[in-house]
């Protein structure tokens, strides 16, 4: 069965779910990607929709995770590009 033309109210015209686009406002609103009109209508919708602050603690955990993986990942190349610069050492290298 093909449900790629399906016209289902719960999937967006660029096949993504409500859900999906839900997650991804919120992840824009933590990444400061939203322009000014668009964060005070988010911030509206704040004040009354639980779930929607859900999406956005959780856009946060995400951002902070990732940052994180990425700093460690940051340093790890750092001091192995050191070592390396360091030239070969041991028996043999003086």
């Amino acid at each position: 069965m093909n449900t790629k033309h399906t016209n289902r109210s719960d999937v967006s015209p660029n096949g993504a779910s409500a859900k999906d686009d839900a997650d991804w406002t919120a992840l824009r609103y933590v990444l400061g990607e939203m322009t000014a009109e668009e964060v005070a209508a988010f911030e509206q919708t704040l004040e009354s929709d639980t779930q929607a602050c859900e999406r956005v603690a959780s856009a946060a955990r995400l951002a902070t995770d990732i940052y994180s993986e990425l700093a460690a990942e940051t340093e790890t190349s750092r001091a192995a590009g050191e070592i390396l610069s360091a030239g070969p050492t041991g028996p043999g290298y003086a």
